[in-house]
């Protein structure tokens, strides 16, 4: 994500420049995700838009990230551990699989472009939109006394096409449905073990979701999302084989309009 933030805020800095054209807003929220255990993330977000005068195009880039505000007990359904042999050891470190805890984390990234986004209107209206999206995702694993045993992460980047109903007026309502195609997926598997992979290929880049309603009042932006990301797995016969997963994240979020 440190690469995402410095492209972000070096196209930030133009906000300077022309503050006509160019708006910023940020703001933190909460999710709650569900996916191998639920687990609450606090987040931030920042959001650069760029619209000249008389146009219907609207340019947009959004950097986000969340980290876990408490850990989560790992179900022992949905995760196996392999009882590896570490390094100098002659006998394989055994764990309590009933006593593991997981953290989640992550971010994304996008930018793109909303068309029929003339301003002033006054009436309802449909607003295309079109995308490339990038999200990561990470699932960590420790024991009881906080020792790292491993983690996965997944990192998806492909495009995404939505459309946005838009209710102008003093409250303005946006209602937004979006599909998210992966075009590059790439799974990785650190840990302590001898054996655990380091990095692997994902597999079944299958289509996703994110679901939007925000309201904007004066400065502030209020808004819930509600997210579907299907993951791939992978299969690796010298170690460990991860099953394709489903991430559901609902998400509430204020933001300040700068």
């Amino acid at each position: 994500m440190k690469n995402y933030l410095a492209i972000f805020f070096l196209i930030a800095s133009t906000f300077i420049i022309n503050a006509q054209k160019f708006h910023l807003r940020s703001g933190v929220g909460i999710s709650s995700l569900n996916w191998y255990e639920n687990q609450s993330t606090a987040n931030f977000s920042f959001q650069l838009t760029y619209q000249k005068p008389n146009s219907s195009k609207l340019f947009f880039s959004e950097v986000k990230t969340f980290g876990n505000i408490a850990n989560s007990k790992v179900d022992p359904a949905h995760y196996e551990f392999i009882p590896y042999q570490m390094q100098g050891q002659t006998q394989p470190m055994e764990l309590d699989i009933n006593k593991l805890s997981a953290t989640y984390r992550g971010g994304s990234a996008e930018i793109g472009v909303l068309f029929n986004q003339t301003r002033g209107k006054s009436q309802p209206f449909l607003s295309p939109e079109v995308s490339f999206f990038s999200i990561s995702l990470a699932r960590k694993i420790s024991t009881d006394i906080t020792q790292y045993v491993e983690e996965e992460k997944y990192a998806l980047h492909g495009l995404s096409a939505g459309l946005n109903l838009i209710l102008p007026g003093k409250a303005k309502w946006i209602f937004s449905t979006k599909a998210f195609l992966p075009i590059l997926t790439n799974f990785t598997l650190y840990g302590r073990y001898i054996g655990v992979p380091y990095e692997t290929s994902s597999q079944k880049n299958e289509v996703s979701w994110r679901n939007q309603v925000e309201v904007d009042i004066k400065k502030f932006n209020f808004g819930i999302d509600y997210d579907l990301y299907n993951l791939g797995g992978t299969e690796n016969l010298k170690s460990k084989t991860i099953f394709n997963s489903q991430n559901k994240m609902l998400s509430v979020y204020i933001n300040y309009l700068f």
